[in-house]
């Protein structure tokens, strides 16, 4: 291995050091996620209660622009905007809240002009309509996004990418990261986009780093990387491939957390994770994956691989701010998988995508 290589993974050992710093285990609890769901007495005589809050992430993998519903009324963006917007209202009711993200690749092309169409239409536009918390923007997207300077339909966009130069230099412009709130609960989103390094601002990894550690007070913090697809060839960010400059990949984070003892375990689907508390919790979330897998790197970070259109929905249940335990599925927005639950397609939506 090259002396920047070598130089790369002893960064990569530190970063996963600090990541994994953030998720300490705490004290071991005796009951399930049945019981976590009720509200316990406080002990104080006063009849107060501590409450169970539950916070939901639902993220869409690269859905490259194909939002139509199929002939059967299955997937879809219009599918998709009712079930968010449902659990959503489920959540708030309780006392909880949602926040929806994107992996990569939202739109699937490049040219402003395209992504401007595929976002921006006459009854609505689709920042707004789906209140997207965060969008992690593809390299092409992040380098299309300089030419809305001064575009009023681009207000308040949600694009995040920590490390893309492109995406930074112009307004509007992507965030290099967001911090939501719900409540006195708050959530940091970031995303490092995958591209040549010469477009970098600086180490991504460093930037991810000082980023988590400066934002130490989250209640939750989800990183939002992209996969090398299911037929790419893989290549270590510090070696060229055959085609062109080095490369940051998403899929190589992962490896590198692997070799250093942190493999990702598969949990199966659906899964509870209610036996151990912790001060702070961590969700990555790969798009353009091979297949669909939730797992957790141990004592850290949660992960969920997103194929294709997939939908990962992951449950956080806190109660004064320690995390309970952790829920997760793959949601098929009307499939086989759920017949019994059928989800009527946002009327707004339905039919927009079709041309």
């Amino acid at each position: 291995m090259t002396r920047a290589g070598l130089n790369k993974k002893k960064r990569m050992g530190l970063l996963t050091r600090g990541i994994l710093a953030l998720v300490v285990p705490g004290a071991v609890l005796s009951f399930g996620m049945g019981a976590q769901a009720r509200e316990l007495p406080h002990g104080t005589g006063s009849g107060a209660t501590l409450r169970t809050r539950t916070f939901a992430v639902l993220g869409i993998g690269a859905w490259e622009g194909d939002f139509s519903i199929d002939d059967q009324g299955r997937s879809g963006l219009a599918a998709l905007s009712t079930f968010v917007k449902q659990e959503r209202r489920r959540l708030q009711s309780e006392g909880g809240g949602l926040f929806f993200v994107s992996g990569s690749s939202l739109t699937g092309v490049s040219a402003p002009e395209a992504i401007h169409a595929r976002l921006i239409y006459p009854r609505f536009n689709l920042f707004h309509h789906l209140r997207f918390d965060a969008i992690a923007a593809s390299a092409d997207e992040a380098r299309a996004l300089t030419a809305f300077t001064d575009d009023r339909d681009f207000e308040r966009h949600p694009f995040v990418s920590l490390n893309y130069r492109a995406a930074q230099n112009a307004r509007p412009k992507a965030a290099r990261y967001i911090i939501e709130r719900r409540g006195e609960y708050s959530v940091l989103i970031t995303a490092i986009t995958n591209g040549p390094e010469p477009d970098f601002a600086s180490d991504p990894l460093e930037l991810l780093q000082r980023e988590f550690e400066r934002q130490a007070g989250a209640n939750l913090r989800i990183l939002l990387l992209e996969g090398d697809g299911p037929g790419d060839a893989q290549h270590p960010e510090d070696e060229p491939a055959d085609h062109g400059p080095a490369r940051f990949r998403g899929n190589r984070f992962l490896e590198i957390l692997g070799e250093s003892g942190h493999g990702l375990a598969p949990i199966g689907d659906p899964v509870v994770l209610g036996e151990t508390a912790f001060e702070s919790a961590s969700l990555i979330y790969v798009s353009n994956a091979a297949s669909n897998v939730f797992g957790r790197l141990p004592t850290g970070p949660y992960v969920c691989t997103i194929a294709g259109r997939s939908v990962c929905l992951v449950y956080f249940h806190f109660r004064e701010h320690q995390l309970l335990g952790v829920e997760q599925r793959f949601v098929e927005l009307n499939g086989n998988g759920e017949a019994s639950t059928w989800i009527t397609p946002d009327p707004i939506l339905l039919g927009a995508f079709d041309s």
